[in-house]
């Protein structure tokens, strides 16, 4: 996303809820957006224990 998400931490969303805004910044060569989890302040893998990857 080209800013933050106006969303407040902890807030549940719905499949096809607006979460932000897709931008491009950088070398990107069209809009996109990484998705991750913060958990205790460390970037972490979705897959690890959060997500049924």
């Amino acid at each position: 996303m080209n800013v933050p998400s106006p969303l407040e931490i902890g807030t549940v969303v719905d499949k096809g809820d607006i979460i932000g805004q897709i931008g491009m910044t950088g070398l990107a060569t069209g809009p996109h957006t990484h998705f991750f989890i913060m958990y205790e302040g460390e970037r972490r893998n979705p897959c690890d224990g959060f997500l049924p990857c």
